[in-house]
């Protein structure tokens, strides 16, 4: 019998992609992973354009803001690790990272993104240098 070297494959971490309006930030959609990861349902997060920031961890909200602000206004990719609380009160660590999406004639159309849950991080790791 011939027995592998390699490694088996790491689990495949949950991934939620959403698209955004531009300025606003209304979701015009997410990914049904939001519910394993968050506990809300696709129907509850495009129902408050708010949702965001309200279950963003206080700590982190401020900072985080401005970076989507900032990348809004300069129309540059958003970049951001920060703490969500999930519907039974647990923090969750999310990396964030969103690209402008232009059309044939360089227009800005939406924002498309993907948050991706963050294991094995203690609470220290988190601040102002992502």
């Amino acid at each position: 019998m011939i027995e592998s070297t390699r490694d088996p494959a790491p689990p495949t971490a949950l991934a939620i992609t959403y698209a955004e309006e531009l300025g606003d930030a209304k979701t015009l959609s997410i990914s049904p992973e939001i519910e394993s990861v968050l506990g809300y349902t696709q129907a509850e997060w495009m129902a408050d354009p708010l949702i965001w920031v309200k279950l963003m961890h206080p700590e982190d909200r401020d900072r985080v803001v401005v970076a989507c602000a900032e990348a809004n206004r300069l129309g540059q990719p958003f970049d951001a690790t920060y703490r969500m609380i999930a519907r039974d009160g647990g923090v969750v660590r999310i990396h964030d990272h969103a690209e402008l999406v232009r059309g044939s004639q360089d227009q800005p159309l939406v924002w498309q993104g993907v948050m991706v849950p963050e294991e094995g991080q203690d609470e220290t790791s988190y601040g102002s240098g992502e």
